[in-house]
């Protein structure tokens, strides 16, 4: 797009019409000029638009499916690797018998590795335990809310809870003075 079609596009975001935009630029062409930052704006967001078009449109052909087919395998296969190398580890560890890992889908492998901890295949003690370094740590009072709240459900805990939790074990001003 040429810089008067991207002024007239800049100027009907500005709530003229195409009509008017068009007359106030044939009016004042010095507008164009006034209008260069706006218009570079302009040309970058369309620039954005079709790069996105265009990356839409190559990963719906068949060359860009395929690419898509060649990535996915190639990352089951690293994740597949992974796992028995895993498997390989928990042996070696010897917390689980042969027969236990052999039954461990993928997920639980990752799991008790400690590759790629699940919450939801925490034990009780271990999620309290979890919560527990979270709070003396102080890593739960330096966390975003939205931080929080994922960490209180990943560890069973509405946010309110675990807030309450941390306050429960954090000693206060008073407890540190009787202490001394």
């Amino acid at each position: 797009m040429n810089d008067l079609q991207l002024a007239v596009a800049v100027l009907v975001d500005g709530g003229l019409s195409p009509e008017e935009a068009k007359r106030q630029l044939v009016d004042r062409p010095q507008m164009i000029g006034e209008l260069a930052g706006p218009i570079a704006a302009k040309r970058q967001e369309f620039e954005a638009l079709a790069e996105q078009a265009r990356a839409e449109a190559y990963a719906a052909s068949p060359a860009g499916r395929a690419e898509a087919a060649r990535n996915t395998a190639q990352a089951v296969k690293e994740r597949e690797a992974l796992v028995a190398d895993a498997r390989v580890l928990l042996g070696e560890e010897g917390n689980f018998s042969p027969d236990e890992i052999a039954g461990f889908d993928a997920t639980q492998v990752l799991h008790y590795a400690h590759i790629d901890v699940q919450p939801s295949l925490l034990t009780s003690d271990q999620k309290d335990a979890a919560a527990l370094r979270l709070a003396e740590s102080g890593a739960w009072g330096r966390m975003s809310v939205q931080d929080r709240i994922q960490a209180g459900l990943d560890l069973g805990f509405t946010t309110d809870g675990m807030d309450s939790f941390v306050a429960s074990i954090t000693p206060t001003a008073t407890e540190d003075d009787d202490d001394a």
